[in-house]
């Protein structure tokens, strides 16, 4: 099953990874054990799922708004998005992606101050080797205007340096790409944990090549 499909009441636009829990106690009775989904990885504006710009980062599209610290703070914009995207009976993947992806910049730099010193934060990025890439390349791809790394003037082929001197350049910018992959991985994270007790499991999918 496509996660994307999986929208419940409480989700905005799309399934998201918290639907799971509720798609399980389906499973569940229906005596399933196993969930197959297909990739989860992130996308970018790209609505496929297997046109993967990372083997590693999750789609924030998935991520449950209403579940984050600081959302509270925005709570009549996210109703009226819900509200807005309901009445589609459709998922415009496109408009829900950018909506998310503003709504959590909003409450990012609500909060940056106290993010930019958060130790549990700061102890992801440092446990996932592979964040740092993964953020400044979201970064040139954005500055590139969405343009395939091929055809980039500069910083086709970084070299480590690189990547640290544009993280540290751009460092407001690379942490939120860095805590969405946080927040994403916390609520995916804990969505298997449920399902995990009800003795189902939740089998994986990934693109052949990465996009």
């Amino acid at each position: 099953v496509p996660l994307f499909s999986l929208q419940s009441k409480t989700s905005i636009g799309i399934g998201e990874f918290l639907d799971l829990i509720p798609f399980a106690r389906w499973c569940e009775l229906c005596d399933f054990n196993i969930i197959q989904l297909l990739p989860v990885n992130d996308t970018g504006s790209e609505a496929s799922p297997y046109s993967a710009r990372s083997a590693f980062a999750l789609n924030p599209i998935f991520i449950n708004i209403q579940a984050i610290q600081g959302s509270v703070d925005f709570e009549s914009e996210i109703d009226e998005a819900k509200e807005t995207f309901d009445a589609l009976g459709q998922i415009d993947y496109y408009k829900v992606s950018t909506w998310k992806r503003q709504i959590l910049k909003k409450i990012f730099e609500n909060r940056y101050e106290l993010l930019k010193k958060d130790i549990a934060l700061a102890n992801w990025i440092d446990q996932n080797p592979w964040a740092k890439a993964y953020c400044v390349y979201c970064i040139l791809k954005t500055q590139n205007n969405e343009a395939s790394w091929k055809d980039w003037k500069k910083f086709q082929d970084p070299s480590a340096k690189d990547i640290e001197t544009l993280w540290n350049k751009n460092l407001k910018e690379a942490l939120y790409h860095a805590w969405m992959q946080y927040i994403a991985e916390i609520q995916f994270t804990a969505a298997v944990a449920e399902v995990s007790k009800m003795g189902i499991r939740i089998k994986g999918d990934i693109p052949i090549l990465i996009n």
